[in-house]
């Protein structure tokens, strides 16, 4: 199975916090069935103190099609699953809005 996953340098920063997933259970629209969770995890550098919220995440693919779910390749370029991904996508969007790891930074990369 394929799981996002984080490496980071304990010499640079610290965890801050305990880590949260994104999944369709958190948000109906994220559908895990073709998009990996999300996981997000907070740090803080070392030497500032500076809090910031890493989330990661495995989008579906453009090369699989999403025509079980009504997400055709319409096109236009953007290929398979096009709706899929956005909807993902703006799931993340919203659920770093409502600080999932309780970090109180607005500090966030999204990586993937």
């Amino acid at each position: 199975a394929i799981r996002a996953g984080l490496l980071y340098q304990p010499a640079s920063v610290s965890l801050a916090g305990p880590y949260t997933v994104l999944d369709s259970s958190v948000d109906p629209t994220f559908n895990d069935d073709k998009n990996r969770p999300v996981l997000a995890q907070s740090f803080a550098e070392n030497t500032s103190g500076e809090v910031f919220t890493v989330a990661v995440n495995h989008l579906k693919s453009k090369g699989s099609n999403c025509d079980d779910i009504g997400d055709s390749d319409t096109g236009d370029g953007q290929g398979n699953c096009n709706a899929t991904r956005t909807a993902a996508a703006q799931a993340l969007v919203d659920w770093l809005g409502t600080d999932p790891t309780g970090s109180d930074s607005g500090n966030f990369l999204i990586i993937g």
